[in-house]
């Protein structure tokens, strides 16, 4: 062995290197629990993705088909807010809702508006003000008659005027603001089927009857299609279309039930006891659920009209939705701040109807109570 070689060995015998064995795993890397937690992570997100996609399609279809019912446009870049809501001097924006039976043919009347509510929101609060039916007055190119007649003479007349809407909406708006002295910003146009479609669609109102018969209420006077007689117990309850349906036009007419000593103004208490029901529900959650906002939105489409703006039909549901329920107070002109404004009243044909107290077409009484809760 030569020099060179027995210094090799003595280098290698001394030295604590040892070849790897093909047999010894390699060591595996410290961070792959990382690496797979990051996949896991990836394809969560990934999955999140897509059912939101899913979801927020899902909802903007169901919006654009309204839209395109209620707007005559299903682009829903036009809901985008570029005009502030209309408001008066007091910084209030009023909304006329008004109800009739035009869906239904048999039913006598079905373009009269049975029901004439104002809305009337503030930054935080809000008041709704019904109308009676049979209040008198000069209705404008059709001479005296009840209110609930205004909307229909507007329709056959085809009004016009600077000021208002077109039609029978523009008439009605017209006689309002020459009573209450109120400007109605944008108007609502309900029918029955439209009570029934939206309160089944969202599940059901929760409502609170509060008779002063101890018993609750009873009409007997709804047929068997219409649901047969109405029954009710006061307190908290849940309450479905037909119920919701009855509820609002109940007034016990043939005084064969009980619970509705004061007829219509019960009824139109009623109604907005409805309205804030249905206002409780419809927030965005449910608007935004697909699984719940088709059923909603093909209701309000089909059976409902809206004179407002689509870019500002959004703004409009948020100042609506943003007042909380404890915060809308209830007026009708019989019980405004425990006054009545109203007095009983014979046409010269002889028809019983209600005009101020003050007297026929004084509304400077109405007008002041109006203005006491308006500020």
């Amino acid at each position: 062995m030569n020099n060179n070689s027995n210094q090799d060995y003595n280098r290698l015998k001394h030295t604590s290197y040892q070849p790897v064995s093909a047999t010894t795993p390699a060591p595996k890397p410290k961070n792959t629990w990382l690496r797979i937690l990051g996949r896991v992570l990836l394809w969560f997100a990934i999955i999140v993705f897509v059912v939101s996609l899913v979801i927020v399609s899902w909802s903007a279809r169901n919006v654009s088909t309204a839209s395109q019912e209620l707007f005559d446009s299903g682009n829903l870049l036009q809901f985008v807010p570029t005009d502030a809501l209309d408001a008066d001097e007091s910084n209030r924006t009023n909304i006329l809702i008004i109800g009739n039976a035009s869906d239904r043919e048999n039913h006598g009347g079905s373009n009269l508006t049975d029901t004439i509510l104002i809305l009337s929101l503030g930054e935080r609060d809000a008041y709704m003000l019904s109308m009676p039916r049979d209040f008198y007055v000069q209705i404008p190119e059709y001479g005296y008659g009840r209110i609930n007649e205004a909307f229909s003479a507007g329709e056959a007349t085809q009004f016009q005027e600077a000021g208002f809407s077109s039609g029978g909406i523009g008439l009605l708006e017209r006689v309002i603001h020459d009573v209450t002295g109120l400007t109605t910003h944008y108007a609502i146009e309900v029918n029955f089927t439209a009570v029934e479609a939206i309160v089944d669609a969202l599940g059901g109102i929760r409502v609170e009857i509060d008779s002063p018969d101890e018993r609750g209420i009873y009409d007997p006077n709804f047929q068997e299609f219409e649901g047969g007689p109405l029954r009710l117990s006061n307190g908290e309850q849940t309450i479905y279309g037909s119920t919701a349906l009855r509820l609002s036009r109940a007034r016990d007419s043939t005084s064969r039930g009980y619970g509705l000593p004061q007829s219509d103004f019960n009824r139109t208490q009623n109604q907005q006891t409805i309205i804030k029901g249905i206002i409780q529900e419809l927030n965005l959650s449910t608007l935004l659920n697909p699984r719940t906002n088709g059923a909603i939105l093909s209701a309000v489409a089909e059976h409902i009209k809206l004179d407002v703006p689509m870019n500002q039909a959004y703004s409009l549901y948020r100042g609506v939705s943003r007042v909380p329920i404890d915060k809308i107070d209830t007026y009708t002109l019989r019980d405004m701040n425990d006054q009545n404004l109203l007095s009983s009243y014979r046409t010269a044909g002889g028809a019983a109807v209600l005009i101020p107290q003050a007297g026929l077409q004084n509304y400077n009484g109405i007008q002041q109570a109006i203005g006491s809760i308006h500020e």
